[in-house]
C-alpha cells in the first residue's frame, strides 16, 4: 500500500479515469511506453483507474486485449476492468462510478471515438470526455498526442475546480520522475497545497500543453548532448542541449508570466565543476569564534594531461599529491562521473579521465559524505559512506602495494580501500570528530550565502571534514537533486512549499 503524504481533497478535481480498452489495441512499443507512464501517474496521483473493454458482435479479441495489460497489473497497479458490449457503456461506467463511490462529475472517460448522442448523454451525467484532438503532431504516433490531451483536460478540470490552484508543468527523465511519484511528490490531482502537475512532452507543441502553467519545473541538465567548456563563447554555447530542450527554453523566455524553477542560466554554472569551485572560493570561511571553516578544495583546471610533465602538474596546483581528478563536465554526459584518485606523479601519465579536469586536494575525511540539499527555505542531509583515506602511507606507494591512480565511476561504485590495512582510520576519524559530527549551524550559513549567490530553489550540495584541522569542505555541488535520503514525510512538503514560494517571489518581481 502506497504512503499518503498528505489529506487530498476528494470533493474537487478529478479522481477517477476510465480507459476505452480499445487504447490497449496497438503494435507501437513507443506507445506502449507512454501508456505505462500514465498508469503510474494515474496510479500514485491515488487516482481510481478502470479499463472497460467493449465487445462488438462477433469480436474474438477482447482475450487478447485482456493481456495487453498484464504487464501493467504485474506491477502491482491497482486497475478496475470490466467488459461490456457497445450498447451498454452508460451502465458499465455507471457502474465504476457507483463502486469508487464517486459522481460522475469526478471522472474522465478517455476514448478513441464514441457516438455523438452517447457523448451527449454521458456529458448531460455530468462525464468528462476525452477524445483524440485533430491538432495532432505528425511526427508523433497519434496515441502519444491523445494520452497528452488527456493530462491537459485533467488540469483544466482541477484549474476548474478551483482558480486558486497552482499548475506545475514538469519534464524530466523517467528513472527521476519514477522516485518522485513514489513518494507522492507529483500527484496530477489537487493537493491541499494548492498544488496540482501536469508532465510536459517537450516533443509536442509546447503552446497547449502550457496555457494553464503556473510554474514550470525542469531538468535541463537532464538533456545535455555534449559540452565543451572552455571554448569561446557564453556557457550556453558550449553546453549542447537537445533540440526539444533548447526550443522549450526559448518558449518559456517568451512566456514570462510562468514562473521557471529554475531558469537555465542560473542551473549551468553547476554544470561546470571549474566554474563551481571558483563560486566556492567566495565561501566565508570562518564562524564567529574563528576554530572551524567551511571552504571550498584547492583546485586548479587542466586541459590536458599528455602534454605537461606532471611536476609542472603538482607545481601549478599549488597542492601535493594525494589528489582527486574529475572531469569538468559534471554532469550529463554519459563520462562525467568518471574521476580518479592520483597517489603519485606516475598515476598522471596516460590517465583515462575525460578532459579538461579539474584536479581537487583529496581531503581525508574518514569515509563520511554528508549530503545537503537546499529545498526552498529548509536544509536537510543525510550521511553516506564515501572514499577512504589516501595520505597515509603516500611516501612508500610501491612498498605498499599502492598503485600510482585508481579510477573509478563514482555513480557506479566507491573505492573500498587504499592499502590493505585501514584499521586505525575509523577511530581517527571518531577521535577527531568526537559525538558532535557535522557543524550544521556552519553548514547552514554556508548554504544561505550559496542561496543567495545562486539564486537557485532546489540544489545540493556535499560536505566532507577533513580529519586534521575539522575544515568542513564542500567538494560538490549540483541542481534539483532527488533529495530521496531525506524522510518524505517532511521533504516533499518542502518541496510544495519551495514551488510555491518560488511562485510567489516570481509575481512579486
Amino acid at each position: 500500500m502506497l504512503k499518503v503524504m498528505e489529506t487530498y481533497d476528494h470533493h474537487a478535481g478529478v479522481q477517477g479515469v476510465v480507459l476505452d480498452g480499445a487504447l490497449f489495441h496497438h503494435e507501437s512499443s513507443t506507445a506502449d511506453a507512454h501508456f505505462e507512464k500514465l498508469l503510474f501517474r494515474l496510479f500514485y496521483s491515488h487516482i481510481r483507474v478502470g479499463v472497460l473493454f467493449c465487445k462488438s458482435e462477433g469480436d474474438k479479441g477482447i482475450d487478447f486485449r485482456l493481456d495487453k495489460i498484464d504487464n501493467y497489473l504485474l506491477s502491482d497497479i491497482s486497475i478496475d476492468i470490466k467488459k461490456s458490449s457497445n450498447n451498454s457503456v452508460e451502465n458499465a461506467l455507471k457502474e465504476f462510478s457507483r463502486a469508487w463511490e464517486l459522481a460522475a462529475t469526478r471522472c474522465i472517460f478517455f476514448s478513441l471515438s464514441l457516438k455523438k448522442s452517447l457523448k451527449d448523454e454521458l456529458v448531460n451525467q455530468g462525464w468528462h470526455i476525452c477524445l483524440p484532438v485533430d491538432n495532432v503532431n505528425p511526427m508523433l504516433d497519434k496515441t502519444i498526442n491523445h494520452i497528452q490531451g488527456l493530462y491537459n483536460q485533467i488540469a483544466c478540470i482541477n484549474k476548474e475546480s478551483d482558480q486558486d490552484l497552482k499548475i506545475v508543468g514538469y519534464s524530466m527523465k523517467w528513472s527521476r520522475e519514477m522516485d518522485f511519484l513514489k513518494r507522492g511528490a507529483l500527484p496530477l490531482n489537487k493537493l491541499q497545497k494548492n498544488l496540482c502537475f501536469l508532465p510536459v512532452n517537450l516533443d509536442l507543441p509546447l503552446s497547449e500543453q502550457c496555457k494553464l502553467l503556473d510554474i514550470m519545473l525542469h531538468k535541463p541538465t537532464d538533456e545535455i548532448l555534449n559540452a565543451s567548456l572552455g571554448e569561446k563563447g557564453s556557457l550556453q554555447d558550449q553546453i549542447r542541449l537537445t533540440d526539444a530542450m533548447r526550443q522549450s527554453i526559448a518558449f518559456f523566455r517568451s512566456h514570462p508570466e510562468i514562473c521557471v524553477v529554475d531558469p537555465i542560466e542560473r542551473i549551468l554554472p553547476l554544470v561546470d565543476r571549474a566554474l563551481t569551485q571558483e563560486i566556492l572560493q567566495g565561501l566565508p570561511t570562518a564562524d564567529s569564534q574563528g576554530s572551524k571553516r567551511i571552504r571550498a578544495p584547492r583546485y586548479k583546471r587542466v586541459l590536458k594531461f599528455d602534454c605537461i610533465p606532471p611536476s609542472k602538474i603538482l607545481e601549478d596546483c599549488g597542492f601535493s599529491l594525494p589528489a582527486i581528478i574529475k572531469p569538468q563536465v559534471a554532469c550529463g554526459v554519459s563520462n562525467a562521473h568518471i574521476m580518479a584518485v592520483v597517489f603519485n606523479e606516475a598515476g598522471f601519465l596516460n590517465l583515462d579521465v575525460p578532459t579538461p579536469s579539474v584536479i581537487q586536494e583529496y581531503v581525508d575525511h574518514g569515509s563520511t559524505l554528508y549530503k545537503f540539499y537546499v529545498i526552498g527555505e529548509n536544509l536537510f542531509y543525510s550521511v553516506r559512506n564515501s572514499t577512504p583515506n589516501a595520505a597515509v602511507g603516500m611516501d612508500s606507494t610501491a612498498s605498499s602495494g599502492l598503485p600510482p591512480v585508481i579510477v573509478f565511476d563514482s555513480l557506479k561504485s566507491l573505492p573500498k580501500n587504499f592499502r590493505a590495512d585501514q584499521g586505525s582510520m575509523s577511530g581517527d576519524f571518531a577521535s577527531s570528530q568526537g559525538s558532535s559530527g557535522v557543524d550544521l549551524e556552519l553548514v547552514s550559513e554556508a548554504a544561505s550565502w550559496l542561496q543567495e549567490k545562486l539564486k537557485l530553489t532546489i540544489f545540493g550540495f556535499d560536505v566532507v571534514i577533513e580529519l586534521a584541522t575539522g575544515d568542513h569542505v564542500i567538494i560538490d555541488m549540483n541542481f534539483f537533486p532527488t533529495f530521496k535520503d531525506v524522510d518524505e514525510q517532511i521533504a516533499i512538503p518542502a518541496f510544495w512549499n519551495a514551488l510555491l514560494r518560488a511562485h510567489a517571489f516570481h509575481n512579486a518581481s
